[in-house]
């Protein structure tokens, strides 16, 4: 059988306020802004887009209860210093055998996770 799709378009990330979020996501991750319109605003991140959104007036942002996705980088332990000197508070890294993972909050409140193998 072959695929319906050829890959995934977008990955979506509830934050409080884009003009918070934004400027934490480029300068702190790097992330090139790709469009902003309204209440969305995508990111260039590798293949996928990350695209953030920001709950209508007056509903309440909830932070991500789990982890539906993850970054990856080669050196696990660069982007740990990395981040660190950017002022992001990590969790340490936890090795998982042939994988280790770090994680991280974004201003929302959101947690970001980072593989490597």
């Amino acid at each position: 059988m072959s695929q319906l799709f050829e890959r995934i378009d977008t990955v979506f990330l509830q934050v409080k306020s884009l003009d918070e979020a934004l400027p934490w996501y480029q300068e702190v991750l790097g992330f090139e802004l790709r469009w902003r319109h309204g209440s969305h605003a995508a990111l260039n991140v590798a293949e996928t887009p990350l695209t953030l959104w920001e709950p209508e007036p007056g509903q309440p942002h909830t932070p991500h209860p789990y982890l539906a996705f993850n970054f990856y980088v080669k050196d696990i332990r660069a982007l740990e210093s990395i981040l660190q000197e950017r002022g992001v508070e990590t969790e340490p890294i936890r090795d998982h055998g042939d994988v280790k993972t770090i994680d991280f909050f974004d201003p929302s409140g959101n947690r970001l996770s980072v593989c490597s193998w």
